[in-house]
């Protein structure tokens, strides 16, 4: 994984960024010191209509009533 100083990433940006779309990492670094990591950008999946429908999802009666701390704005 390379890893690329804050003054050379102001300059090499573009190139960087390039390699990152194309799937390589960057460790950025600061005085010698790791300071931030540049990702390849992740697939993002489909979403599933009904795909929570398994799950267990409580929501309590009183979910929308009011917060006490709120009661001199009713």
């Amino acid at each position: 994984m390379p890893t690329v100083p804050v003054e050379e990433l102001m300059s090499k940006l573009p190139e960087v960024l390039k390699k990152a779309q194309e799937g390589e990492t960057f460790i950025v670094t600061q005085n010698n010191i790791a300071v931030a990591q540049i990702l390849p950008p992740q697939p993002r999946r489909a979403r599933v209509p009904g795909s929570a429908k398994s799950k267990l999802i409580f929501m309590a009666d009183d979910f929308d009533d009011a917060l006490e701390d709120f009661a001199e704005y009713r």
